[in-house]
């Protein structure tokens, strides 16, 4: 099936515009750039959650250790498709990555979801000064993790 001239220019135009606007709301999440370090942990335990913009997309990894050694690792990016920004998580014990849309943002606050995931099935961080906070939940399971900015990124 083939749209009319005047149909399919008005799809091109409307992907145009919806782009800038994504890229746009993208860069409006550059707040979380930097290196966080998580707080509020027993002496043994320690993580950090690291953020830089690469390309078109915002980079992230977070980590967590307990006496130094490496107990989890995970991969993170949000990218803008079409009008949409996407947080993406990649965990180890997923068979693929998991993706959670935008569904609300602020000024330095992000809220992402995924209602068909398991857990969780939204992602909120809020951002006041040098400190984060990113909470994960599903129904009434919710966990909070506190962090310091300990080392801002740029570009």
């Amino acid at each position: 099936m083939s749209l009319p001239p005047r149909a399919l220019l008005a799809c091109v135009f409307a992907a145009v515009i919806a782009c800038p606007a994504a890229a746009a709301e993208l860069a409006s999440l550059d707040w979380l750039l930097g290196s966080w370090q998580r707080t509020g942990l027993p002496a043994d335990r320690s993580g950090v959650e690291q953020w830089r913009r690469q390309g078109d997309a915002l980079e992230g990894e977070g980590r967590s250790y307990r006496d130094g050694a490496l107990r989890f690792q995970e991969r993170l990016r949000i990218v803008a498709e079409g009008a949409q920004l996407y947080y993406v998580a990649d965990v180890a014990g997923n068979p693929a990555p998991v993706r959670f849309r935008l569904v609300a943002q602020g000024g330095q606050s992000a809220v992402f979801e995924n209602p068909q995931h398991d857990f969780p099935q939204r992602i909120a961080y809020q951002r006041n000064g040098k400190q984060l906070t990113a909470t994960v939940s599903a129904g009434e399971r919710v966990q909070v993790f506190q962090f310091t900015l300990s080392a801002p990124l740029s570009d």
